[in-house]
């Protein structure tokens, strides 16, 4: 989004922007959960450039590495590893994890909180009331609250996760993610109660080319 902001790949991304916008009824959602079945699927690297492109709208955003067990985020800004999210739920911060956020300079309105020190528990840490109450302070914050979790099949974290958001993107890699991994993931997360009315959204991720004549598109799939 900040390198090649013309690219195919960022117009699909706005698009998809859009499309969130859109995606509850009475209002826009407040707080997004990104994940996907199993890991290679892209979920970092589109939470990431669709979190710049909510903030080139002028909007207040937060994206927090929620992904306590292979963290990528802080990669991004060489950001210290040693404080974040982790350190904030383990009751070593007490302002609601603002000791943590780190603005990013190149996108005025972006800011990261990096997950921390990799805790032993991290499904019991985010699945707190503390993590819950963390969500809803954020939500009073910013105008977009971003949270990029671990694949759903490979661990419980998204799961509990996504009863804290008003919505969450599974993310799917054509022709890599196995149908079934994706339709487990969906009814794993479907199964979950949530509060707010949250929506799950399936992005197809990776699509090179566009599907020639007599062929069925992904569109015409779903």
């Amino acid at each position: 989004a900040l390198d090649s902001p013309r690219s195919l790949f960022v117009e699909s991304l706005r698009s998809l922007r859009t499309s969130l916008m859109l995606s509850r009824l009475g209002a826009p959602p407040r707080s997004v959960l990104v994940t996907s079945p199993l890991t290679g699927e892209g979920k970092s690297f589109v939470s990431w450039n669709l979190a710049i492109l909510f903030a080139q709208q002028g909007k207040r955003v937060l994206l927090c590495d929620a992904n306590l067990r292979h963290p990528w985020l802080h990669r991004n800004l060489e950001a210290n590893p040693h404080v974040g999210l982790s350190t904030v739920l383990a009751g070593l911060s007490s302002d609601h994890g603002a000791s943590v956020v780190i603005p990013v300079l190149e996108v005025p309105g972006l800011f990261l909180i990096p997950s921390g020190p990799l805790p032993p528990y991290p499904a019991e840490m985010l699945g707190s009331h503390h993590m819950a109450d963390l969500v809803k302070s954020w939500e009073t914050k910013y105008d977009l609250v971003i949270l990029d979790a671990p694949p759903v099949l490979q661990f419980t974290d998204s799961v509990v996760l996504s009863s804290m958001v008003n919505s969450v993107l599974l993310m799917a890699r054509h022709q890599q993610t196995p149908l079934s991994a994706l339709e487990k993931s969906y009814r794993m997360l479907e199964e979950v109660q949530s509060s707010s009315e949250r929506k799950i959204n399936i992005v197809i991720n990776g699509v090179k080319d566009q599907p020639a004549g007599g062929y069925v598109s992904l569109q015409e799939r779903q």
